[in-house]
């Protein structure tokens, strides 16, 4: 039988950094800041850049090697971050959560793996479908599913071997692999699908106003 912590017992968790509105992107800014949809690509190719004064202070916003980044917004995705990504100040805007180990008993590749298969989970579709009907009794508008502290702090993480996290991980990042494989097709294919049917919609509403031009002309 497992033994279990929750997040909030085995790490602590912040929120990245607030810029009150559109981050001001500078090309030769010194400091890479990550947002969500780094964390959905996986790659920082396209990360922003700021400069330092825009930060502020930076010593307790630099993210670590081993750091977990988490979306708090619909769809919930984490990811850890990575060594080779640190060859400059990097830091992670309010749309991330950073989730930083306080154990060495957990690998940070496999609490990020686990919490994205807990995220697929029904029992925590629950907990957002919950809020929205609870917003709705009271006559409120429901709103964007967003993941609170609380929330990420109580998930439970199972306590393995050191050996058996890392291959546990491991085979959730191949069938998240094969997943985003899959998808990347099936939306090549759908984008194709679209292309070609506004094509053939113009078309045909062409050939119609010609039609029509020519029926009143006469």
């Amino acid at each position: 039988m497992s033994k279990f912590e929750t997040l909030g017992e085995i790490s602590d968790i912040s929120l990245g950094r607030d810029f009150r509105g559109s981050i001001e992107a500078d090309k030769d800014g010194e400091v890479l800041v990550l947002q969500p949809k780094e964390i959905f690509s996986e790659s920082i190719d396209e990360a922003v850049r700021v400069k330092k004064e825009k930060v502020g202070v930076l010593q307790d916003r630099v993210l670590k090697s081993g750091d977990i980044l988490c979306s708090i917004r619909y769809k919930f995705v984490s990811m850890v971050v990575k060594e080779e990504w640190l060859d400059k100040p990097v830091i992670a805007n309010s749309g991330l959560f950073i989730i930083r180990l306080n154990s060495n008993e957990y690998l940070p590749e496999y609490v990020s793996a686990f919490i994205n298969c807990f995220f697929e989970r029904k029992e925590f579709q629950n907990v957002f479908e919950k809020q929205k009907q609870e917003k709705i009794k009271d006559g409120k508008r429901p709103s964007v599913r967003l993941l609170t502290k609380d929330c990420l702090s109580s998930v439970s993480i199972p306590k393995k071997s050191l050996e058996e996290q890392r291959q546990i991980s491991a085979n959730i990042r191949e069938t998240q692999s094969k997943f985003r494989a899959v998808m990347d097709k099936l939306n090549e294919e759908k984008k194709r699908i679209d292309d070609e049917y506004k094509q053939v919609t113009n078309e045909y509403c062409t050939v119609m106003e010609i039609v029509y031009g020519d029926i009143v002309a006469k």
